[in-house]
C-alpha cells in the first residue's frame, strides 16, 4: 500500500519511465505506466501517454481497466490529429536515450501554437528494442499507408521578418516519400528538386 502510495503522487516523467521500465513486478509495472501515462497526458504530451496507458493495459493486473479506459480517453483526443511515428529503442540498453529523442520531441511539438485546427502531431511511439529488424518491420507496418514518419520546422527570414513552415515526411509502400507542407494555414505536396 505504502508503494502504490509513492507511485500515485509521482508526477516527474522520466524517473516514472525509468522504474517502469526496470520493474520486473507486472503488477507494480502496470502501475508505474499508468501513473507515467496520468502524467504525461497532465503535460499534453498524449504520444507518450498513449505508449504508456498501453503498456499498462497490457501488463494486466487490476490497473489494466484503467489504464485501457484512459487509454481509450487519449485516442479519443488525438484521432483526428497528423501522426508521427517515432521508431526509437524504448527498452534494453538504449531505453534511455529513445525516451529522451521523443520526450524531447513532444515538448517541441507542445510549445509550438498551431493553427491548424486539427491541433499538433501526436507522436507514436514505437518499441524497437534497439533492433535493426524490428525497426524496418516496425517501419514497413506503419507505412502501409501514407505515413508521416518524420517532421521539421524551418524558416526563412526576408527583410528581418521570419516566414515559417513545418514539413512532414510521409512515405507510402509502391509510391515512396513525398513531403507535405504546412504554411499559414495551407498545405501542399512538394517534391525536391535535382540540384
Amino acid at each position: 500500500a505504502e508503494r502504490e502510495s509513492v507511485i500515485e503522487r509521482a508526477t516527474d516523467l522520466s524517473p516514472l519511465q525509468e522504474a517502469a521500465r526496470l520493474e520486473e513486478d507486472l503488477e507494480a509495472r502496470s502501475h508505474l505506466f499508468l501513473a507515467l501515462g496520468r502524467a504525461a497526458a497532465r503535460k499534453g504530451f498524449n504520444g507518450l501517454a498513449k505508449y504508456s496507458f498501453e503498456r499498462s493495459a497490457a501488463a494486466g493486473g487490476k490497473w489494466a481497466r484503467e489504464a485501457a479506459e484512459q487509454l481509450y480517453r487519449v485516442d479519443r483526443i488525438v484521432s483526428g490529429r497528423p501522426k508521427i511515428v517515432g521508431l526509437v529503442p524504448l527498452s534494453g540498453k538504449l531505453g534511455d536515450l529513445g525516451f529522451s529523442v521523443l520526450l524531447g520531441a513532444e515538448v517541441a511539438l507542445n510549445s509550438r501554437r498551431w493553427n491548424d485546427p486539427a491541433g499538433a502531431p501526436v507522436i507514436r511511439w514505437v518499441d524497437t528494442a534497439g533492433e535493426a529488424d524490428r525497426a524496418r518491420a516496425e517501419f514497413s507496418s506503419w507505412a502501409s499507408d501514407r505515413t508521416v514518419i518524420g517532421f521539421l520546422e524551418r524558416s526563412v527570414t526576408i527583410d528581418g521578418e521570419r516566414y515559417p513552415w513545418h514539413e512532414y515526411l510521409l512515405h507510402q509502400p509502391g509510391r515512396g516519400f513525398r513531403w507535405l507542407t504546412h504554411s499559414s494555414g495551407h498545405w501542399s505536396f512538394v517534391e525536391p528538386l535535382n540540384p
